[in-house]
């Protein structure tokens, strides 16, 4: 069982045992909670990246991205805008992205080495 199952069978049972006591308006807040931190965690991360990015680096996009066919796909910096990047994929035109190249978020990225 990996940490990621663990904690989320911990959290669930959890949730299984204490909803019931909560009000809705104490749902809505703890969502709330939720919703901010994880867009807090997310700034974060996008800010390394950002920061550790620079025109002409290699970059790869994350598991997780959508579109899906983007997933592992290689590419090189072109340009860097405030929130996000222009990359020139190594495949060329692929998808929707007709042009080869992809304005994404710095959260969607990797640098390689």
């Amino acid at each position: 069982m990996t940490a990621t199952s663990e904690v989320y069978r911990k959290l669930s049972r959890y949730l299984d045992n204490h909803m019931a006591e909560l009000t809705d308006d104490q749902i809505w807040l703890l969502m709330t909670q939720l919703d901010a931190t994880r867009q807090a965690r997310r700034k974060v991360a996008a800010s390394k990246v950002r920061h550790q990015l620079n025109i002409g680096d290699p970059a790869r996009f994350i598991i997780g991205c959508r579109p899906k066919y983007l997933q592992g796909q290689t590419g090189t910096i072109i340009e860097k805008r405030g929130t996000r990047a222009l990359v020139k994929l190594d495949a060329g035109a692929m998808g929707k992205f007709r042009s080869g190249t992809v304005l994404t978020p710095y959260s969607l990225l990797e640098k390689l080495s």
